[in-house]
């Protein structure tokens, strides 16, 4: 599930992120993959899972409510994050309600 507690949960073991170089250099084992889906999304994300099995990674960019299930579903991947629960429009509106209501959808997304 998508909640800001196991985001903040993993932010605070690894704050920024790392690429694949530095884990072979054994600098990390939570990396950040952004932009996820121009990188490759969930098939780089499968891909990675071969020769890195011990990467857990929080792919960012270009994901969304509907496609946040499908990333979740990876053993791979701890969580996501996405600009959409944060509409441009609703910040610089203040609409928090609109925020708030995304956020609470997020928090329902299971894994598959």
């Amino acid at each position: 599930m998508v909640t800001p507690r196991r985001f903040r949960q993993w932010a605070e073991r690894r704050p920024e992120s790392v690429d694949l170089g530095e884990y072979q250099q054994g600098l990390g084992r939570e990396l950040k993959l952004f932009p996820a889906r121009q990188a490759g999304g969930i098939g780089m994300l499968q891909a990675l899972a071969g020769p890195f099995p011990d990467v857990t990674f929080c792919p960012t960019g270009g994901i969304t409510a509907e496609t946040t299930p499908e990333f979740l579903a990876l053993p791979n991947v701890a969580c996501v994050g996405g600009s959409w629960l944060t509409p441009r429009a609703a910040l610089a509106t203040g609409d928090w309600g609109t925020v708030t209501a995304l956020a609470r959808q997020a928090t329902a997304l299971n894994r598959r």
